[in-house]
């Protein structure tokens, strides 16, 4: 006679940050549920072919870092505690090229702001925290 633990499946409930870009290694937390003590400490996560180390935070979430590639991938995550069977899931995660400015204008303008500018290049992608910084010398 044995003893026979059941563990249900995780469940990847989100991903933050839910992008990087291609050529960092970016600290990613999955958030969900079940993410059991048996695993000691370890888990994996598939990604575009990969299969990444990650570390169980606790029972709600799993960090790692994020693979570095040549190209842009996007995809769901699947999630395993033994690195054997890996859970599907609904998180989508994406790994960006880099985007090159060729171009823009207005070059200069004051201080306080609100001119409207065009920013002409490649590898724009369409995200939600997509933002321009400028820093002021002088």
């Amino acid at each position: 006679y044995s003893n026979y633990t059941y563990i249900p499946d995780p469940i990847v409930e989100n991903v933050s940050p839910t992008f990087t870009l291609t050529k960092s290694k970016t600290l990613v937390h999955i958030m969900g549920d079940y993410f059991s003590n048996l695993s000691k400490g370890l888990a994996w996560v598939s990604f575009g072919g990969n299969i990444l180390e990650a570390t169980v935070v606790n029972q709600t979430m799993i960090s790692f870092i994020s693979p570095q590639s040549e190209s842009s991938k996007s995809g769901t995550l699947g999630l395993s505690l033994n690195g054997i069977d890996f859970a599907p899931s609904k998180a989508m995660f994406s790994l960006l090229t880099s985007p090159k400015i060729l171009y823009a204008s207005p070059l200069f303008s004051h201080e306080n702001g609100g001119i409207v500018m065009s920013i002409e290049g490649s590898g724009f992608h369409n995200v939600s925290s997509l933002s321009c910084i400028f820093r002021f010398s002088g």
